[in-house]
């Protein structure tokens, strides 16, 4: 809907976006999107903007060891959770609408059901918090069946804030 104006009687509101990854190395700066880098320091930058520019006070840069191109294994959604509580949502004009891209950072499974990694222990904790009999002395893979049949037929996600 680019270009789009709002109809009559209606508020426009500005609209932001984030993402991006860059490498430093010497006075170099450079994007790293389907670049295979070795050498040079990596930062990650949030940030968001909006057609007046990047919105002061709200960015976000740290530095990563990490040498690998993909900066997604830096970032948590505790530390996105953080940024936009005390940094972005402070500084956006009301109403605003962000708008950002699939990140597993940028949200959270609200309660993950367990699996063959879970331990025994774990699988029983949640079938009892569920409420769910349990045979006495069920092996794993009893427990497991049992799981399937009583989990979530979707998932439900959390957007970080």
């Amino acid at each position: 809907m680019r270009g789009r104006r709002p109809r009559r009687g209606q508020r426009s509101c500005p609209i932001g976006s984030e993402a991006a990854s860059w490498r430093w190395h010497y006075d170099n700066v450079t994007s790293v999107w389907n670049k295979s880098i070795s050498a040079g320091k990596r930062y990650i930058i949030v940030h968001t903007g909006n057609k007046g520019g990047f919105i002061d006070g709200a960015g976000l840069i740290f530095s990563t060891k990490n040498k690998r191109a993909d900066y997604h294994d830096n970032m948590t959604s505790q530390l996105f959770e953080k940024w936009m509580a005390e940094e972005l949502l402070p500084r956006l004009e009301k109403p605003s609408l962000i708008v950002m891209d699939n990140a597993r950072y940028h949200y959270r499974l609200l309660e993950k059901s367990p699996n063959s990694s879970s331990t025994k222990d774990e699988i029983i904790k949640w079938l009892q918090a569920k409420l769910i009999d349990i045979p006495h002395h069920a092996f794993k893979c009893e427990l497991l069946r049992i799981v399937e049949k009583h989990k979530p037929k979707q998932i439900s996600l959390q957007l970080t804030y």
